[in-house]
């Protein structure tokens, strides 16, 4: 998909896949709203600079998502352990 974006007041013509137009749009205004985000709150005015800190803070946000991800994945499969006890009975629920 070819689509013409606007980050952090420059414009772009990029050719992608993504799963429609809203998901595209939907990211488009997320990386706009960190590169504005960071932008705003940074020393530098360096795009490059601006680029890498939002590379960073996004790589941040991944991680911090695949942790949380990992550790409710662990909530539930305690949870389906603690069931199939509490069927077999080997577990009381009080």
């Amino acid at each position: 998909m070819k689509k013409k974006v606007k980050i952090f007041d420059r414009q772009y013509e990029l050719e992608y896949y993504v799963e429609s137009d809203e998901t595209a749009d939907r990211i488009i205004k997320y990386v706009d709203r960190k590169y504005k985000e960071v932008g705003k709150h940074s020393k530098t005015k360096s795009l490059p600079e601006i680029a890498l800190l939002v590379s960073l803070d996004l790589a941040d946000e991944i991680i911090k998502e695949k942790r949380r991800h990992k550790e409710l994945i662990q909530i539930i499969e305690t949870g389906i352990g603690n069931l199939e006890k509490i069927k077999r009975g080997s577990l009381s629920c009080s």
